[in-house]
């Protein structure tokens, strides 16, 4: 998915704070979303400021989304 890697992550790299930060267990954690094909899908990120570095944790479909990330991360 082309589109994925051209305006999504591109998106992020260009203004890390466009995505919205998550809260309770998931807090520090940064959640871009987006529309492909009528599904909603999530893209979930951290920005380390300091040494201005980008980590995608998870890309998925919106559906169970935040249930998963954090069973991943436990």
């Amino acid at each position: 998915m082309s589109e994925l890697r051209e305006v999504h992550l591109k998106a992020i790299q260009n203004d890390p704070a466009v995505g919205l930060p998550l809260k309770g267990a998931l807090k520090g954690i940064l959640s871009y979303h987006f529309h492909h094909i009528r599904n909603q899908y999530r893209i979930a990120y951290v920005h380390n400021v300091a040494e201005n570095q980008l980590t995608v944790l998870m890309i998925r479909k919106r559906e169970n989304f935040y249930d998963t990330l954090q069973q991943r991360l436990s």
